[in-house]
């Protein structure tokens, strides 16, 4: 249907034509308008309050940073650092313990030690703040219960490699001097060596020595 606007000019009709359907649009918007007006005045400032609030409460828990407590330790970090950095803490506390266990060098097994210990806190610490389940702080606990076992282990397997280089050795002097540096290495780190391991440095002293001394 088509609607049709104009006047006669002489023996001739001027004018335009429109559709309905756009006089029905034209009607609909003259009598709507009003409350789409009402809306942009009274409602639309209000919904985007509430998701500015909404997006800045996200934002604000992904930043705010989270104090919890691992062996008695406070650690700080904020849930969106947690969520991303504990995988990593994860990787390094696992690498750490696998050349702990492995290793026959001092400096690496007493650093690597300590870097497990640190980095299984930091694990345990991002678990909690992200809120998920977990034994880290078991395993953190059994690992610093068993030190001795794990640095006997460890001096154990120093020996061991110190005994096969005094064998390749030929002068008494210079396996004196190997056996002598076995234990002179070790009392570096004394500090992180508790009394029993300490014990057992000198019963693998007087071995070496005892090896060293023998013809």
């Amino acid at each position: 249907m088509r609607f049709y606007f104009g006047k006669k000019i002489g023996g001739m009709y001027v004018g335009t034509s429109v559709k309905g359907s756009t006089v029905g649009k034209v009607i609909l918007y003259f009598f709507t308008w009003p409350f789409i007006l009402l809306y942009f005045i009274l409602i639309w400032p209000f919904v985007k309050l509430y998701q500015h609030n909404k997006k800045k409460k996200n934002t604000q828990y992904l930043v705010s940073e989270k104090t919890v407590y691992v062996d008695n330790e406070p650690i700080t970090m904020s849930p969106a650092q947690a969520k991303t950095a504990y995988s990593r803490y994860q990787q390094i506390a696992e690498e750490s313990a696998k050349l702990m266990q492995e290793t026959k060098n001092p400096d690496v097994y007493f650093s690597r030690y300590d870097t497990t210990i640190e980095n299984f806190k930091l694990l345990s610490a991002a678990y909690q703040i992200c809120g998920v389940d977990n034994n880290v702080e078991e395993v953190l606990q059994t690992l610093k219960k068993n030190r001795t076992i794990h640095t006997n282990a460890f001096i154990d397997r120093y020996a061991k490699d110190t005994r096969r280089k005094i064998y390749e050795l030929t002068t008494t002097k210079g396996k004196a001097n190997k056996a002598e540096v076995f234990k002179n290495v070790l009392l570096e780190y004394k500090n992180q060596m508790t009394p029993e391991s300490l014990e057992y440095v000198e019963q693998k002293y007087g071995e070496l020595k005892e090896l060293a001394t023998t013809k």
